[in-house]
């Protein structure tokens, strides 16, 4: 679809070029039909353009809106690391996912609350760089709900991971060693 779009629109100016250009102003009637109708049928290719560059926006606003959507995986029977996490989460087509705002921050609060699992990883992690979280697309942390009691992150570079356990009123983030074992994790798909 790409190439026409490119194509399509240089092909009807030159054509309208050409025609302009090899007999200089219009001799006769038939001359000015012709350009006319290269100039109709190049606003057409505009317009057809723009409807195309519109539904392309609408098709990738979709697929990002589809892709936005996070689902904690896992059972209280499993036992995973953090790198097992990554690779669970890419096996379904995504990536181990992190709040990017309060209102993900309470959508995720309130999916752990009705599942059966309460300890999960996310996809952050400082082990470049101490203190200084990024995602796994290795961008900085925008947003963050970092426990306050203890304060967190604590861990230095024994825990360089994201983890959120919701136990009893305990719901923030934590950093935790990113070999420990835990019983799911949070995904985008």
């Amino acid at each position: 679809m790409a190439p026409i779009r490119l194509v399509l629109p240089c092909l009807v100016v030159v054509i309208a070029v050409y025609v302009q250009q090899s007999h200089g102003y219009f001799c006769n009637r038939h001359q000015q039909i012709a350009f006319s109708r290269v100039t109709h049928t190049m606003n057409l290719v505009r317009h057809l353009v723009g409807r195309m560059n519109m539904m392309d926006k609408k098709v990738t606003a979709a697929l990002e809106a589809n892709r936005k959507k996070l689902v904690i995986i896992g059972h209280r029977h499993w036992h995973i690391n953090y790198y097992q996490a990554v690779m669970q989460c890419k096996q379904r087509g995504g990536v181990l996912a992190v709040p990017r705002s309060r209102k993900e921050s309470i959508e995720l609060h309130a999916m752990i609350k009705k599942s059966a699992v309460k300890n999960i990883w996310m996809g952050a992690n400082d082990m470049r760089h101490e203190g200084r979280w990024v995602d796994v697309h290795n961008r900085a942390l925008r947003y963050t709900n970092w426990a306050t009691r203890p304060r967190e992150p604590n861990g230095r570079r024994r825990e360089n991971c994201l983890n959120s356990h919701h136990f009893r009123s305990f719901r923030n983030w934590n950093d935790l060693n990113c070999h420990a074992r835990l019983h799911g994790a949070l995904c985008r798909l």
